[in-house]
């Protein structure tokens, strides 16, 4: 079945890859192996297919880092914001209260990488079906 191909070509990768990560060069291998048993009729149609999924895998990747440097902010704002309370109930000091404000900034674009992230994985998953219940088993 094609899902039991990219999860043994995944597992595989994980040995060989920093982090353990899937990468493009070995999904794009995986497609090149198995367009070669598809009818020479829907070859290209295939590889069109796979190409969503090639795309939007890549904006799983420029969304990870940019997910790590929001969340690094976030968390970093929060130390800050620990520090600066005054230790007194019910009153912030201002630094505290500046802090305060930029920390909705930063915790809505935190929030935005992770629902793109999600947004796009969903994607992914519902292009990589799409493809094994057109071909069928590859």
């Amino acid at each position: 079945m094609l899902i039991d191909s990219i999860r043994k070509l995944a597992a595989s990768e994980r040995k060989e890859a920093p982090g353990g990560e899937v990468g493009m060069k070995n999904l794009g291998a995986f497609v090149s192996n198995q367009r070669t048993r598809v009818k020479d009729e829907h070859n290209n149609t295939f590889a069109f297919s796979w190409s969503k999924v090639f795309r939007r895998f890549r904006f799983l990747e420029i969304i990870k880092p940019r997910h790590d440097a929001a969340s690094a902010a976030f968390a970093e704002n929060s130390n800050a914001f620990l520090n600066a309370l005054s230790g007194e109930s019910g009153t912030l000091s201002p630094e505290a209260e500046a802090i305060q404000a930029d920390s909705y900034e930063l915790s809505s674009r935190v929030h935005l990488e992770i629902e793109s992230y999600y947004l796009f994985a969903k994607i992914v998953l519902d292009d990589v079906a799409r493809a094994e219940y057109y071909f069928g088993p590859v």
